[in-house]
């Protein structure tokens, strides 16, 4: 073959490589490839649980059926595996987010060091909205809400600006429950810890699942007193324990505490970067709501002491996120004031 032949054929392959590659399929694509789900919160506990549950299940609903791992990237409340994973993160489908719950609402915030637009997500979905609790130990000196707005209780938290804290404000808000916020709790474990060795009265928002999975001996042996739920479920478990809707009656109080409790209604949100194929994202956005209706998957999450009977869908996500960025200004500053 001559040069001029030669340079004819490798300019033939170049030009039809890019055409190849968009020709790809989903299920070749993703075939003997390993899709990583990046948990921005440490190993142990709900978000890891599930995660590890998710990566069992989900590949089976995926075209070409890859498997899954979980890696762990913790940091910042959770920011620092938001920023990575829109910034840095491979954009080809290999890789999806397990996010907090507050990770979408951090711009909202107004928290520092925030560097993604959770608008530009490709958010695929959650399990169940979750029911949060003012729990108390038993021999706290307080038996209902009305008792915390005349008797000051401790409760714990891990900082000023983690979500215990944040709940324990808006219970201070909107509620003039009388809590002294405790900061300096590593974690939920140790904060458990504590309230069972009477170092503190209790937890400004302890979830449903947290109980089911961690401290199930809490709800058989009557160890803590609920005072208060929150979130868009009430638990029909404790039909005398009020929501936090029913007892709120300012308007703008409302519009706050709706706003506020979107933490509770998105649990843990799964999320592609941004710029990833429409024809892939589509499909683990599919797999996300096959594996969510999967017996299988069900029955793991259940024996993990997952709640999963109601999950959320992408578009379920997606509004529960603009209900929060479309709020009033006044309600989001005072939502900031909060979160500080």
């Amino acid at each position: 073959m001559n040069i001029r032949a030669a340079a004819g054929c490798l300019a033939a392959t170049l030009a039809a490589a890019p055409l190849a590659a968009r020709a790809q399929s989903v299920e070749d694509f993703y075939r003997g490839r390993q899709v990583s789900i990046v948990l921005v919160t440490t190993a142990g506990g709900p978000y890891d649980i599930l995660a590890r549950v998710i990566a069992r299940h989900l590949g089976d609903h995926i075209p070409g059926k890859p498997s899954l791992n979980v890696r762990n990237m913790p940091g910042g409340g959770g920011m620092v595996g938001a920023n990575w994973l829109y910034n840095v993160a491979e954009k080809d489908g290999s890789v999806i987010g397990a996010m907090l719950n507050i990770t979408p609402f951090e711009p909202a915030f107004g928290t520092d060091g925030v560097r993604y637009d959770p608008m530009k997500f490709t958010w695929l979905g959650s399990p169940d909205p979750e029911t949060n609790f003012l729990t108390v130990w038993k021999t706290a000196p307080v038996n209902t809400i009305d008792d915390a707005r005349k008797t000051e209780i401790t409760v714990a938290s891990s900082g000023p600006a983690s979500s215990p804290a944040f709940y324990a404000r808006l219970e201070m808000e909107v509620l003039k429950a009388r809590l002294k916020i405790v900061h300096g709790y590593p974690g939920q474990a140790e904060a458990f810890l504590a309230m069972e060795n009477g170092e503190i009265n209790g937890y400004a928002s302890v979830s449903w699942s947290s109980l089911t999975a961690f401290k199930p001996n809490w709800l058989r042996d009557g160890s803590v007193k609920f005072l208060l739920q929150m979130g868009v479920r009430s638990r029909p478990e404790f039909p005398d324990v009020p929501n936090m809707m029913d007892l709120v009656a300012d308007p703008d109080d409302r519009l706050l505490t709706r706003a506020a409790l979107a933490l509770s209604d998105l649990p843990r949100p799964y999320a592609l970067p941004p710029g990833v194929p429409a024809d892939r994202a589509a499909a683990i956005r599919r797999a996300f709501a096959a594996m969510f209706a999967d017996p299988a998957f069900v029955a793991d999450a259940k024996q993990a002491g997952l709640p999963v009977e109601a999950p959320l869908g992408a578009e379920d996500v997606q509004k529960i996120i603009e209900r929060v960025y479309n709020a009033p200004q006044k309600i989001i500053e005072r939502m900031r004031k909060l979160k500080q």
